[in-house]
């Protein structure tokens, strides 16, 4: 028979006080009672255990003992709905440990189920940015237990964490250790979630035989019974690795397994999952009359709304395929009305409320169904040619967008906007083709710059704007953001029309208003930081065209989709928008980059790389008709070195003889940030020429080049050989006006982040994030491959040149492949020398690029030697700060003459005034008046 709590608590404080106060019982008999507390209710351990808690004496030991008995308070907490006080207490506890107000004892794992347990519940409450910190931290802590199940829990919820913000990577590696851990605690639980996590980033990597060599290890074990309330998770995971490699007799199967399981377990909610999953594969399949009746039953099995709503969406999908569009917009209107239950429309162009879509629980559900309402007014505009139906579309997207801006600013992790970008981008592209076909070039424009790579930038700008944001207020920042999700979170649990949820929703409206409040007041009080952090407007078109015109620059922006690329030019005769051929793109594209990187090849096949570089302009460039001179390009992902693309199919014709190109990663960047805040800053160059410790072959000849360019300079600050280290540039090169390095950098990899190499040491990306804002005009980066990086598909290349925009630099000079070092010392200089001419950035290289070509020499048209160097960013000549030696000499030199020419003018006056004072002194006389 279990003990009654009270008899439990009674005991307990016996042992605890004894007789006289003092500890009456031994540790290990402590521990078997606290073992006991594990058969009552929740209810009644948290009442036994929070006495406990509260009478612990105060001249007893907190030791592991008190460790186990504050994790199962928390616990009890946690599974009580009082998930807050959990994450309270639990931090607490850790402070006391290092605090070493408590003793945990080495050969007690313990502390460590303590961050576990903390890390469950930061994530379980929507605070997965502090969840990844605990669980970082705790990571050091469980490296010290290789045989501990709390190591392996740790590691696996860390990879769940890591997996929620898009680090599949991370999560990949995680998930692996935690299994392993598992397999040698034998502990069968932790074995299938280990397993379970490992399969699912696995599947995101699209690493497929991996993700089914995982999660089939996790099936093996969960057939196991004390498993099989997660089994059919597994199997669904399985299905769905099935069904990515077409294999849909098997995916059907694994569904079914799922389905059985559940049924036989009466689990209503996990079969309406499954219900789900399964009709959404029916709908892929094109078994559209088994998705619905599917589907149909998910609904009206599932209890939870949230879920219920994307039963309904996947269900107005299936309507949208059969051609019963109304069908379909009344199914995915009552989806958002699971989602915001004061969404009632009663016709179908009306729109939910912006201010209840701003505090809706679950957005990644509404995103998705807005999104599919979306291509549903889309697809009713193309079939019907229907400007209404396209207009409804348009409507949509643009309020999808305003959704997307609300997630960016709740999902801080740069991993978290990768995982968003990731999701949106196929929403780009229909509100794009949707422009496209009203001719509407405003919003074009608009959709092409928020799809624009956002990851690295974001992420620095949040850690810029910290910079510009006190402490407390930081704090108040977090405090409010942290309030608002867990009222979101809690609203999600709660049954819509029940007085809980509306005291609920009326609780977080309350708390979105302060939040907003503060963001109006910070736009007010702190410009710079709200612009940082909060300002996602997009300067209109007709401002880009007026500044373009004043800098007699045309614009180039385009967006590649997964059906069309889209064109956008901006020219003194107006916007035009091209929809131009995938297939041909890109594989004009592949061919073109493929001898572009290959200098054997390119010699040996220049004809045909002329003829795919005329294609490529044919389809991005000559119907613009854009005018000779400058032209900016706003590329989407990785950078295209147009100046290598001909207008000869048969003769190479490059369109560095006719444009001066820059490149930028976005125009609405480019119009809101200021540049070149520094005006006396000075030139830094540097050249290590040899790099120790490392295998990077030297430089030599990199130092003399260095001298030749500080030769246009005034004073300028020239460190060579040993002398050019890391910390040298961190300490210079944020305060100089420009700077140029000669050196090796390794930026185009995926395992590891952008760095460069001086003298002594590296220099990562992440390690400039901690410094100072830079103030620099110029940077130039002649090194290998410092403009390229590890690519994402709508994110941008994420890069040493990318990173040092986001830290405040105006414009880069950078590479985007392997090049020779003569070819780059004598571009770099030949740019220097335009730049001391007062040349526009882009014009002084194009100059640059063109003086090359002059040369004789065959190997120097070949376009892999020159056209990798390119102008990121701002491309205004030099200001006063970047005078050149020849500026400052015919500064000094214009004004000593102007001084013996005022010199001169004031003598020659003198004369005349007393030559003509000495004629008149005879007859002078004085006034009567």
């Amino acid at each position: 028979m279990k003990k009654s709590s009270w008899v439990i608590v009674a005991v307990l404080a016996g042992c605890l006080l004894g007789g006289s106060g003092r500890v009456a019982m031994g540790q290990g008999k402590l521990s078997g009672l606290l073992d006991s507390l594990d058969t009552l209710t929740h209810d009644r351990q948290l009442a036994s255990l929070q006495h406990l808690y509260n009478r612990w004496p105060s001249t007893k030991t907190k030791d592991t003992t008190y460790i186990r008995l504050v994790v199962n308070l928390a616990r009890a907490f946690d599974k009580t709905g009082q998930t807050a006080s959990s994450i309270s207490l639990l931090k607490h506890l850790i402070w006391q440990v290092h605090r070493r107000q408590v003793i945990s004892s080495p050969a007690s794992d313990q502390l460590l189920k303590a961050y576990y347990r903390l890390m469950f519940c930061q994530q379980q409450h929507g605070r997965m940015a502090e969840a990844h910190q605990t669980g970082k931290q705790g990571l050091t802590l469980a490296r010290q237990y290789p045989r501990s199940k709390w190591a392996s829990n740790l590691y696996t919820t860390l990879a769940y964490v890591c997996s929620t913000e898009g680090d599949y990577e991370q999560a990949t590696s995680l998930a692996e250790r935690g299994a392993a851990i598992a397999l040698v605690v034998g502990d069968t639980y932790c074995i299938g979630n280990g397993f379970f996590e490992q399969a699912k980033a696995l599947r995101a990597l699209e690493r497929v035989g991996e993700a089914h060599r995982a999660i089939d290890q996790a099936i093996a074990v969960g057939r196991q019974p004390p498993m099989l309330d997660d089994l059919s998770l597994y199997y669904s995971i399985k299905a769905s690795l099935l069904q990515r490699e077409k294999r849909f007799a098997d995916t059907e199967y694994w569904f079914q397994q799922a389905i059985a399981l559940n049924q036989s377990r009466k689990d209503t909610a996990t079969l309406a999952s499954n219900y789900t999953d399964l009709g959404y594969f029916y709908t892929e399949t094109g078994q559209y009359a088994s998705a619905i009746r599917i589907l149909r039953t998910a609904v009206r099995l599932q209890p939870v709304s949230s879920v219920r709503a994307v039963a309904l969406d996947n269900l107005g999908v299936a309507y949208q395929k059969t051609g019963r569009t109304t069908q379909a917009l009344q199914t995915l209107q009552r989806a958002i009305s699971e989602l915001i239950p004061a969404y009632k429309p009663h016709q179908l162009t009306e729109w939910p409320d912006s201010k209840l879509t701003r505090s809706a629980p679950n957005k990644e559900f509404l995103l998705g169904i807005l999104q599919n309402i979306a291509e549903n007014w889309l697809q009713q505009g193309i079939n019907r040619q229907s400007p209404q139906a396209l207009t409804n579309a348009l409507h949509t997207f643009t309020l999808a967008d305003q959704l997307v801006d609300y997630m960016r600013w709740e999902h801080t992790g740069h991993q978290s906007k990768l995982y968003w970008r990731h999701k949106t981008r196929p929403l780009y592209e229909g509100a794009i083709e949707t422009c496209f076909r009203l001719n509407n070039q405003v919003m074009a424009y608009r959709f092409i710059e928020k799809s624009r790579a956002v990851m690295l930038t974001d992420k620095l700008n949040e850690l810029g704007a910290r910079r510009l944001l006190s402490p407390q207020l930081a704090e108040q920042e977090q405090s409010l953001s942290r309030n608002v999700s867990a009222l979101r979170l809690k609203l999600a649990t709660e049954k819509p029309g029940t007085t809980a949820y509306d005291r609920m929703q009326a609780n977080l409206l309350i708390e979105q208003e302060k939040s907003d409040a503060f963001v109006r007041e910070m736009e007010k009080t702190n410009p710079l930081y709200y612009r940082y952090r909060y300002d996602n407007a997009i300067r209109p078109l007709a401002e880009v065209c007026q500044w373009l015109t004043t800098r007699n620059q045309s614009l180039v922006s385009y967006f590649v989709g997964d059906s069309a690329v889209y064109v956008l030019g901006v020219s003194p005769v107006g916007p035009r928008l091209l929809r131009q051929s995938l297939p041909d793109y890109t594989k004009g594209l592949h061919a073109w980059l493929t001898l572009l990187n290959d200098p054997a090849a390119l010699n040996s096949q220049q004809a045909q790389f002329t003829k795919t570089g005329f294609s490529l302009y044919q389809l991005l460039l000559s119907p613009l008709h854009l005018p000779e001179g400058r032209v900016m390009v706003s590329p989407d992902g990785f950078f295209l070195p147009f100046e290598a693309l001909s207008r000869s199919a048969t003769t190479p014709d490059y369109l560095v003889n006719r444009f001066a190109f820059s490149y930028v990663y976005s125009v609405n960047r480019m119009l809101t940030d200021p540049h070149g805040m520094n005006t006396d800053g000075g030139f830094v160059g540097m050249a290590p020429e040899q790099f120790a410790g490392t295998r990077l072959p030297a430089l030599p000849g990199s130092g003399e080049s260095l001298k030749r360019v500080g030769g246009h300079f005034f004073w300028p600050t020239l460190l060579t050989g040993p002398t050019a280290t890391r910390s040298k540039f961190r300490e210079l090169a944020p305060r100089a006006s420009v700077v140029q390095l000669f050196t090796h950098a390794d930026a185009d990899t995926l395992q590891r982040e952008p760095v460069i190499y001086f003298a002594d040491t590296l220099l990562s990306l992440s390690e400039l994030q901690t410094g100072p804002v830079f103030q620099t005009q110029l940077l130039v980066l002649s090194a290998c491959r410092t403009g390229v990086g590890s690519h994402q598909k709508g994110e941008g290349v994420f890069s040493l040149a990318r990173g040092f925009a986001a830290l405040g630099v105006s414009s880069m000079l950078t590479t985007l492949w392997s090049v020779d070092s003569g070819p780059t010392y004598t571009l770099t200089e030949l740019f220097y020398a335009g730049l001391a001419d007062g040349l526009d950035k882009d014009i002084a290289l194009q100059r640059a690029k063109q003086e090359w070509l002059r040369s004789p020499s065959r190997s120097h048209q070949l376009a892999n030697t020159w056209a990798g160097l390119i102008l990121i960013g701002d491309s205004q000549p030099l200001r006063q700060s970047g005078l050149t030696l020849a500026g400052a000499v015919a500064w000094i030199g214009g004004g000593l003459l102007g001084i013996l020419g005022i010199g001169w003018f004031m003598r020659r006056r003198r004369e005349k005034v007393g030559k003509a004072f000495s004629t008149q002194s005879g007859n002078w006389k004085p006034s009567l008046n």
